[in-house]
């Protein structure tokens, strides 16, 4: 029984490691297009089509339908993610403080999000998430006279990739791990998407990392050791092996 709850877990991690990947990525190209098209304009995009194919999905797998509370939920997911955190996230590419409350709202909508998820599946939530942020993006974006889909057109390839992989498959791999992995050690894992994110910068961008950030990046590293690599934990894993 040990054994096979190990498993469970280690596939766990793997959706969430393959969700970090995949947003760690979201800086490097994000700030190849800035300039290039409307922060605003790239999430109604990216979550449009994004939220198309996860409800492409969902119809196939007749896991579309959800309750009036449900969709009023998923509405408010879709705010708070789609059109606050993204949003700000995307400003924060000029303004480092911003992603701190992109941040926080972000730690919002994964509360919501898993509570949600729990009556109609990632797959459902994240669907009409999507799909509903990004309408209400179209609607700010028209109130606002901002172009809608007209952008630089030698980006088109990364926002292709920023839709479908970066929102499409990295959410639906996000709640799935942690549905599998629960999310206390599902949260102590995404701490390595920082880390992730500036050895891409570095790569990528050439970004310098400064010795601040190589001592946040240590203390990051120590304390996902101390839970997961530690000999107690360790030993905890061998026992429920036995077991």
């Amino acid at each position: 029984m040990g054994l096979t709850e190990d498993r469970r877990d280690k596939s766990g991690y793997l959706y969430l490691l393959t969700t970090i990947f995949f947003f760690s990525t979201y800086e490097v190209v994000g700030k190849s297009i800035a300039g290039r098209i409307d922060a605003f304009q790239v999430n109604f995009i990216r979550f449009l089509v994004g939220g198309l194919i996860l409800l492409g999905v969902a119809a196939i797998k007749k896991e579309i339908a959800v309750s009036r509370r449900d969709f009023a939920l998923c509405v408010l997911a879709g705010v708070i993610n789609v059109v606050i955190s993204m949003s700000l996230i995307n400003m924060s590419l000029a303004s480092p403080a911003l992603a701190v409350l992109s941040a926080i709202f972000f730690g919002f909508y994964t509360v919501l999000g898993k509570k949600i998820s729990v009556r109609t599946g990632s797959l459902r939530m994240n669907a009409w998430a999507f799909m509903t942020g990004s309408l209400i993006l179209l609607v700010f974006l028209v109130l606002t006279k901002r172009p809608v889909v007209q952008f630089d057109p030698s980006i088109t390839g990364r926002v292709v990739y920023l839709s479908i992989f970066v929102t499409g498959l990295a959410y639906l791999s996000y709640f799935k791990g942690l549905a599998i992995a629960g999310a206390g050690k599902g949260s102590l894992v995404f701490f390595l998407k920082p880390v992730l994110a500036t050895a891409l910068a570095f790569f990528f961008l050439g970004e310098r990392i400064n010795p601040l950030v190589c001592a946040g990046i240590a203390l990051v590293l120590a304390g996902i050791w101390i839970v997961f690599g530690s000999p107690q934990e360790k030993a905890r894993v061998q026992t429920s092996a036995k077991d």
